[in-house]
């Protein structure tokens, strides 16, 4: 009877063993889940498609042909040579962005060119010609002052948000190796938020869009490492981009926006905020690392008193763009676009209380800018939730309106017939004796 008990005892003892093995295994399994889920969701948002009609592959094609393929290549495309006597980082960020035009191109089910298994070879051949040359763990910061072609935001955002979303849709292709060696240049570059402009400025830290910008691409990394410290350190990161600013960068009660500082830049770096911060939110939404400060509501205030007024046809007016307005990229229209494509994601995410509201000023916004084509394709399904139902009316109260933005010294007066944006003299005047005193 003794022995009996001893193996009841024993076998009970290895069922109970067994049964934490395996509640540890599926704990594991599924603390590795929340990270696959995020990578898919952001894949399947970069590679969306709705048209009905086959993925336009035209440019795609030309930058295939004209890639430069042999062994011993010193660049990837001529018009950006690499060239040791001029170096530019842009020729590095453009190489990215253009392999990544390319990696949609192979991930779209409609393209004429999807799974095409030689694109894919090229393209991953081509991340590894500028890890190996351009972009790896060996290059040092660059001091900006120094030479100015050498531009720490490629460094440390441009080239890292390419390199994120090409891992993303290449990470099952890549092997472990090319993954890692990708993904540690982006720390080295991009570890935290500290500013690397100049060995001069190496105190301080990222503001407001250059601060949103850096916590998707550490939050997105964080994402195919698997690593959830990271991620929390990215999200968290956004508290102070929450707060309503009194002096320098940020949102103002009264609706302006500084960046720099000093300069009225709501067309500029704040719609290039609103894009950035849209896609991350939309990204942990529903997830364990969902951002989830209690000033996250602002985001949804400045759409209605720092955007919508200023808003005018379509475009976002040139007056509060700072340097912005002399880049062609940037101007009235594109820019109203793109804020358009973020408030639509937004709109899917916003609380109950807001989304009608924001589907309105989408609706709005969409029908003044026309061709609804123009629009990128991940955005599309979301304008699309306002714009194809009767039932959510285009918004028209902002049409007629005065607004001071005392912040950044503008002041405006709309009008369904015009719409006047001018400086506020008389403060302008007085910080100007003030900053020269």
């Amino acid at each position: 009877m003794l022995a009996i008990n001893q193996i009841k005892t024993a076998t009970l003892c290895r069922l109970a063993l067994f049964m934490l093995f395996m509640m540890g295994f599926k704990q594991i399994a599924s603390s590795q889940a929340v990270y696959d889920n995020l990578r898919l969701k952001w894949r399947n948002f970069l590679v969306s498609y709705s048209s009905p009609s086959s993925y336009d592959t035209s440019n795609v094609g030309s930058y295939w042909r004209n890639m430069k393929k042999n062994s011993d290549r010193t660049y990837l495309w001529s018009e950006w040579n690499f060239s040791p006597s001029d170096p530019n980082s842009g020729e590095i960020t453009n190489s990215y962005a253009r392999l990544n035009s390319m990696a949609l191109a192979w991930a779209i089910p409609s393209s004429p060119l999807y799974h095409n298994y030689l694109l894919k070879t090229d393209i991953i051949g081509a991340m590894e010609w500028l890890y190996q040359n351009h972009y790896n763990i060996n290059v040092t910061h660059p001091d900006h002052d120094s030479n100015a072609t050498l531009n720490w935001w490629d460094y440390q955002i441009g080239t890292p948000l390419e390199i994120n979303d090409l891992v993303t849709i290449f990470y099952d292709s890549m092997t472990t190796t090319q993954k890692s060696n990708y993904l540690d240049v982006v720390h080295h570059f991009t570890p935290d938020f500290k500013q690397r402009y100049s060995s001069e400025d190496s105190n301080s830290v990222f503001t407001m869009a250059n601060r949103v910008w850096v916590s998707s691409v550490i939050a997105l990394r964080g994402i195919l490492v698997k690593d959830s410290t990271r991620i929390r350190y990215a999200s968290d990161s956004l508290a102070s981009v929450f707060t309503y600013a009194s002096s320098k960068d940020g949102f103002y009660q009264d609706g302006s926006f500084i960046q720099h500082q000093q300069f009225a830049y709501t067309g500029g770096y704040g719609a290039s905020l609103m894009s950035i911060l849209a896609d991350e939110l939309y990204l942990l939404k529903g997830s364990v690392f969902q951002v989830n400060h209690p000033n996250v509501v602002n985001v949804y205030k400045w759409v209605y008193d720092s955007f919508a007024p200023i808003m005018y046809r379509g475009g976002l007016m040139s007056m509060t763009m700072g340097r912005e307005i002399s880049w062609p990229v940037h101007e009235e229209i594109k820019q109203g676009r793109r804020l358009t494509e973020a408030v639509s994601l937004l709109a899917d995410i916003a609380p109950i209380s807001d989304t009608l509201k924001l589907r309105r000023i989408v609706k709005r916004w969409a029908l003044d800018q026309g061709n609804p084509g123009k629009y990128s394709n991940r955005y599309q399904p979301f304008i699309n939730k306002a714009l194809n139902y009767s039932t959510i009316k285009p918004d028209s109260s902002y049409e007629t309106s005065y607004d001071q933005f005392s912040g950044m010294d503008r002041a405006l007066q709309r009008h369904p017939k015009y719409a006047l944006l001018g400086y506020q003299c008389w403060v302008w005047l007085d910080r100007q004796t003030q900053r020269h005193a």
